[in-house]
């Protein structure tokens, strides 16, 4: 006969909630808008007639705004509610993709409408990670920052396929209002999104931490870097470099990028929270350092199992060191451990897009991606050194705000 049981014993909250299935629907929205722009390299290249250097700076642009607005937008996330920094996000991601549609050069314009894009992304992905958070319960966090970024990244196939199709047969402008549409989208729906009473999401006090190390923060955004490195190689320089090889479809990449994403965190969503959220980072890292390097020998025809390689890195790295980033810090502090976060891997991203638009222009494509392998290897080895067991499913629970 079966043990009978505790009635005091604490149970898990569901994940899936109408306001988690809400936050979810504003990134598919959000994310439509974004993932419009991934193409932006090709529209540089082929529109604009732009240098290797001005594809990397154009990148770099809307990178550095999200780096410098995370640590504003994360105090204010601590201090007040995270819905009106979704809803001004989302906004202004669509009034972005309007100032497109007068955008007839490389010069101060364009930049400047790419940095109100990265402060746009700031806001909204920040709050609206954040939110998750708040929702989600301790012991599935990794899982439910996994189904979150899951709707981004199945924007990223299926809003570059998209906009690619329509730019080909109605123009780039046809595409900026699609995008100003899916971001004006998103700001209506997050208008009913509803957040957890702050006293329901009380902080965890220091004496209910678990008698372990702590996971260095430090190490965290040090492996955050190294795969902003990773990413914004990958999504900034494949393509010019695709291009310069004969191949003049981009979506490949992308398809089979998402694909491979949404594999891991949908069918393994769930693998951090239980083999430890630094170890899949660190080993995440390994197969980015992989995929980045074989990336310096593409050669025509080979995109689509490029992009296969990047999702199965992306789809795992992300959530487990987002995860690793907000454990066990409580709600007051949460808007700015994830700004944190957000700026390190962004930072990262900075880095490539802005310093080595001239290495590519210099010494050609390939020797970026060695390069940037070369920094995610040495990510790896950080994070795994913050490996430690997981805690157990019973503790997390009894954590729960």
């Amino acid at each position: 006969m079966p043990p009978a049981k505790d009635p005091e014993e604490p149970t898990e909250p569901p994940l899936f909630t109408r306001d988690f299935a809400l936050v979810l629907a504003t990134q598919f929205t959000f994310g439509f808008a974004f993932s419009s722009f991934l193409l932006l390299p090709k529209f540089v290249v082929t529109e604009l007639h732009g240098s290797p250097s001005q594809v990397g700076y154009v990148g770099a642009v809307a990178v550095l705004a999200a780096v410098l607005v995370s640590p504003a937008c994360g105090k204010l996330l601590d201090r007040g509610s995270r819905r009106p920094h979704i809803i001004f996000g989302s906004l202004l991601s669509g009034f972005a993709a309007l100032g497109f549609l007068f955008v007839t050069e490389t010069g101060p314009y364009l930049f400047a409408v790419r940095a109100a894009q990265g402060v746009a992304y700031t806001l909204y992905y920040v709050a609206a990670g954040t939110l998750v958070a708040d929702l989600s319960p301790p012991s599935r966090l990794g899982q439910a920052l996994g189904w979150f970024g899951a709707g981004g990244l199945l924007m990223n196939a299926i809003a570059t396929l998209i906009a690619e199709g329509v730019a080909e047969r109605f123009g780039w402008h046809a595409v900026f209002w699609a995008a100003a549409a899916s971001g004006f989208a998103a700001a209506l729906l997050a208008l009913f999104l509803r957040e957890p009473e702050r006293a329901a999401a009380a902080a965890i006090s220091p004496g209910d931490a678990p008698p372990k190390a702590a996971v260095s923060r430090h190490a965290v955004l040090w492996g955050a870097a190294a795969g902003g490195t990773a990413f914004g190689a990958l999504f900034t320089f494949t393509q010019p470099l695709a291009l310069s090889l004969g191949d003049s479809n981009i979506s490949p990449l992308f398809g089979g990028y998402t694909a491979a994403a949404l594999l891991v965190r949908l069918g393994f969503g769930n693998l951090a929270d239980r083999l430890g959220r630094a170890r899949v980072g660190g080993g995440a890292l390994a197969v980015y350092a992989l995929v980045v390097a074989m990336t310096a020998g593409l050669s025509r025809g080979w995109l689509a199992p490029l992009g296969v390689g990047f999702g199965l890195a992306h789809g795992a790295f992300y959530p487990s060191l987002n995860a690793l980033a907000l454990e066990g810090v409580a709600r007051g502090e949460r808007g700015s451990a994830g700004a944190w976060f957000n700026a390190a891997f962004n930072g990262g991203v900075l880095l490539v897009t802005f310093c080595f638009g001239q290495v590519a222009q210099l010494y050609g494509y390939r020797s970026v991606f060695l390069f940037v392998a070369c920094l995610c290897a040495a990510g790896c080895f950080v994070v795994l050194g913050q490996a430690r067991k997981p805690l157990s499913r019973s503790a997390l629970v009894s954590r729960t705000p």
